[in-house]
């Protein structure tokens, strides 16, 4: 089955929301995270605001009968956003300026079960993050092992911090960092 990876505006993503919705739940009902219907609906309050933000990226992956069976998306972390304190807090002194000026933040890449370890993720996290016109991105992952987090491994992300919790001390984090313009060509 062919599966087409596309880039989508934030009108396009409003009309694939159910369908992006049923990919989240989908993916993160299952273990180690066991969301439930709240926070699926929490997910959808949060992405309909983030959608507005500056440098908003998204991207969806379609089989050949338009089903949407996964997606990516983040947006650019600027200084005055909830996201920027919470990891200038998180890194090191002398790793804040490097990591956060010029950054883009990988918010989501969902791929449902049924697909994944077929290649999807790593297409729909490259497309999201070729085209950013920054300097670094960075992401926020579970710590346990987990098929999202070999594929950073596997695509060059670093650990900047660990052992921290956005919202559930049992479920510990790694903030994740990727240097971009060592994977393009120069700028010059």
């Amino acid at each position: 089955m062919t599966i087409n990876v596309q880039r989508v505006t934030a009108q396009q993503l409003d009309q694939v929301l159910p369908d992006l919705l049923a990919v989240y739940r989908a993916v993160f009902s299952l273990p180690p995270y066991n969301e439930g219907e709240q926070d699926v609906a929490a997910f959808a309050e949060s992405f309909n605001r983030q959608v507005q933000y500056p440098g908003f990226q998204g991207y969806v992956a379609q089989d050949n009968t338009a089903q949407v069976c996964g997606f990516s998306y983040g947006f650019t972390v600027s200084g005055e956003a909830r996201w920027h304190r919470l990891f200038f807090e998180l890194l090191q002194p002398q790793s804040r300026e490097t990591w956060l000026d010029d950054c883009f933040l990988l918010v989501e890449l969902a791929v449902v079960p049924e697909r994944q370890g077929q290649g999807i993720g790593g297409r729909l996290h490259d497309a999201v993050l070729a085209d950013v016109p920054h300097r670094r991105a960075i992401l926020s992952t579970a710590q346990n092992e987990n098929p999202a987090l070999h594929l950073y491994w596997r695509r060059g992300w670093e650990v900047l911090a660990q052992d921290w919790s956005f919202q559930d001390p049992a479920s510990p984090s790694y903030l994740l960092g990727l240097d971009l313009d060592s994977r393009r060509p120069s700028r010059r």
